[in-house]
This record gives C-alpha cells, structure tokens and sequence, in this order.
C-alpha cells in the first residue's frame, strides 16, 4: 500500500483506528510514521513526535519514525535529545542518507544551541555553568562525528507517551516508567524527595547550582507525602523564594510537592534580592519596551532555555509533563508564561498561575513575531487540540500601575491561540495594586484553578480533592 507523505491526515487517522481494531502492528507502525511526516509537513511537531514515539514503542528499531522522531526534536528545540535518539539509527543503518542528514542536522542545532550558550554567558554574569555544558555539547558532536565510531544506542524514554489515543489530557499517564525505558540521567524520583525535604542537586541544569544558588532554592515533599504533582514557584524581581515556599507550605495542595527557585540573576542593592531575567539599563532605570529593544527578551529566553532543561531533567526523574505545574508573581509570573509556551501537545505542562505578570510587551509586537520560538510562531496559525498548551490562569489588579491592563488583554489574546480559550482564564482583583495574592476571593480562584488541574489520584491511593 502506498501512501503519499502528504496524504490527508484525516484518511491517516481513520486507518490507524481501523488497523488498532484489527490489532495490525505492522501496517500501525508504519500508518504512525506517514501520519508524522504528514504533521511535521503541516509543522505540528509535537502531534509527529507524538506519532513517531507510538511508532518506535511497536518496533524500536525501525529507523524511519526514530529519523521522524529525532527531525521533530530538533524543530522543538530539544538538539541534544534529537543527537541521543538519532544514534539509534547509525548504529543499526550507518549508510542511511535520511539518518546521516539528520544526524548533520542535530549537530548544528547542537552548535546553535552552544553558540546561544556562549552569547548568554558574555552578556549576563550570572551564567557561570558554561564549561560544563560546553563540555556536554562536546560530547555529543564527538558521538555524532561520521569519522568516529557509532556510539552504543541510547534507550528512548517513551513515558510521555503512554497516553491514551486522542486528544491530549484525556487519557491518564502511567504512574511509572515502562520497564524497557531508562532515564536518561539516572535519576529516579525517590531519589528527589529526600526525607528531610532536600533536593537532589543532579536534577538541576548547571546554571541553577552554582555560584552558591543550589542554597537558595528551596524544595518541599508533599504533606501527604503523595509527591504526585511539582509545583514549580517563581518569585517576583528583586525578591528571594522564601516567601514563596512559606506560602506554599501554607497552601498545603494535596499530593504535591513544591519547588521554590531563585532567579539567575543578582539584583544589586537589594539585599540579596533576584531576578529572572534583566530590567534595568546601564544606569540602574528601568528598560521600557519600545521597538527594537531585545535586552529583556533575549535575557529572559536564555533563562527559558535553562528552565525548559529543568522540566526535561523532571520529567525523566518520574514526573509526567502534565504533573508539573508554574507559579509565579511579576517577573516569575511573565517567565513562568513563557516556559508554558514551550510545551505543548503530549508534552504540555499540567497548569500555569500568573499574579501580577503577563508575557513580555517586546514579545507581543508585531516586528518580532518572525523571531519567536516555533512554538510560540505555531500560535498564529490555527492550533490543533495536540499541539495546545496547559492551562493558565492569571490574575491581575485593577490598580495594577507596573503591569497595564492593555499588556494583560494582549497577552490573554496570544495565550487563547497557542492553549484555547476554554484554557485561558483572567482573574480580576478590584482596588488591588500590583501586589501578591492577597484576598480570600483570588486564593480562592487559585485553588479553584488547581482543584480541576491537579493529579489527585494516586496509584493505590483513595481520591483525595482540594477543599475550597
């Protein structure tokens, strides 16, 4: 049977579901592999990743959806997952063109990515883990050099798909890894909750642990000691994740664990105070977005980049993608909005709660549009369901004079196109400033927002619901 790579992928789908009641493996595997280059032609890379993994799950070994799998890995912007993946492939068919096109491919987005690397290193101080992940860049050029020898394949971690077929977030993720998966950094999630609350510092990218800022974050199990889903905390500019922990702890969400980072960079004179990414010029006043102003855009997804390797790293220790949830306030509210977009379709994140922050102006403008991660550009053409992101809630003060009401309504614009606006959602606080949760009526949308995202359900465990 010939199918042609650009077919309908309505006709695509119609026989997948036919040949699963039929129980034909064979002729599904090869159905998953045309339905993801039909995808990755209509640029719906996490939908053929998707694809390309179901195929792989049937036969490990078949090289057309591990090379569909590794080419939708690099347009995610996941370089060095597409280099480990297509390893695979040049072990067991060292000739193929197909597989040395996107082994080449996979290097020089691995060269990109260290280039990006090097660029946030001279133009913020506070990246000093440069050395190290040169040195990991290093390695996998040096695996993927067609004068070395092939490198022993990698075992691909198919948790994130082992989710019922459909529309994403209507089936359940396993509560474990498969037995025939390793995790890439030999992580496990036990070793993460720690019976004195401590973190293990392995799990974080280099950038979060050193210089003395692996002290600073700090990690909570669940109280029920269920630590289900991670409740990943932002601060605000200037601030520190202290509060930010305490208030987790007070909100005590069941079956949770939380995780309060400090920002990357120092704020001077603010007694120890951080930020997510740069807000003040060379002489201390703050940076007003206007055209051509990237200071704050490029600073803030250089510090994406770092937290998008933090969900990685997670999500290979144990938690699902939609087990991981984002708060943040201000600052931590705009990059937590930010991380968000990066994930969608089967790898979209479990929810995301702004207060007091909105994407950033500079990167709702019309003139940089053509410069926004492909996810993000994904948004102004028409969604399908698998490539949607999480859902977010945000809320934001009617006396709100740092965040205007016009960049909240942008902002709930853009993020009803790349999450839907069933999604999306705005919380209106009347008389609030630009403050903190701070009323009983806005805590209360908040546990509203995680009583209907939140995984309380356990494996063995009685369905525990978040009282509001």
């Amino acid at each position: 049977m010939s199918i042609q790579i650009d077919a309908n992928e309505k006709i695509l789908t119609y026989l997948i579901t036919f040949c699963k009641e039929k129980y034909e493996n064979q002729a599904l595997k090869l159905l998953y592999n045309y339905r993801s280059r039909a995808r990755q032609h209509q640029r719906k890379y996490s939908a053929a990743l998707q694809d390309a993994l179901l195929a792989i799950k049937i036969d490990d070994k078949y090289t057309p959806a591990i090379c569909c799998a590794a080419s939708a890995l690099i347009h995610l912007r996941r370089p060095k997952d597409a280099a480990t993946l297509i390893l695979r492939a040049r072990h067991a068919e060292p000739d193929n063109e197909e597989v040395q096109a996107i082994s080449s491919a996979a290097a020089e987005a691995v060269i990109k990515s260290l280039d990006n690397s090097v660029d946030r290193t001279q133009n913020a101080e506070h990246y000093s883990g440069n050395s190290s992940c040169s040195a990991d860049h290093r390695d996998v050029l040096s695996m993927l050099d067609p004068h070395q020898p092939s490198q022993t394949p990698h075992v691909i971690n198919l948790h994130a798909v082992q989710q019922t077929e459909g529309r994403p977030g209507t089936g359940k993720l396993s509560s474990s890894v498969p037995a025939s998966t390793k995790c890439p950094h030999s992580i496990h999630h036990k070793a993460i909750c720690l019976p004195q609350g401590s973190l293990d510092l392995n799990i974080l990218p280099t950038a979060l642990r050193t210089g003395g800022l692996e002290r600073q974050h700090l990690f909570s199990p669940s109280p029920d000691k269920h630590n289900r889903n991670l409740l990943i905390l932002l601060h605000g500019l200037g601030d520190t994740p202290k509060p930010y922990a305490a208030l987790a702890r007070r909100m005590a969400l069941p079956q949770t664990a939380t995780l309060a980072l400090a920002g990357l960079l120092e704020v001077p004179e603010s007694g120890g105070g951080r930020a997510w990414f740069e807000a003040f010029d060379e002489e201390y006043e703050r940076i007003q977005p206007r055209p051509g102003e990237l200071r704050r855009t490029k600073s803030l997804l250089a510090t994406t980049a770092i937290l998008v390797e933090l969900v990685e790293r997670l999500v290979s220790a144990g938690w699902a993608y939609q087990n991981i949830h984002l708060f943040g306030f201000s600052q931590g509210g705009s990059t937590a909005l930010e991380l968000m977009l990066h994930f969608g379709g089967a790898q979209r994140l479990g929810g995301c709660v702004s207060v007091s922050g909105a994407l950033l102006e500079e990167l709702l403008l019309d003139h940089v549009e053509d410069k926004l991660p492909a996810k993000k550009a994904a948004c102004y053409a028409s969604a399908s369901d698998m490539d949607l992101c999480g859902p977010v809630l945000i809320t934001h003060g009617t006396k709100d004079d740092v965040t205007s009401k016009d960049t909240i309504d942008r902002s709930l614009e853009f993020l009803r196109r790349c999450c839907g606006d069933a999604n999306v959602r705005l919380h209106v606080v009347k008389g609030k400033g630009h403050s903190m949760v701070g009323s009983e009526a806005e805590m209360r949308a908040l546990m509203e927002f995680w009583a209907e995202n939140l995984d309380s359900r356990p494996s063995g465990e009685d369905l525990i619901e978040i009282q509001t």
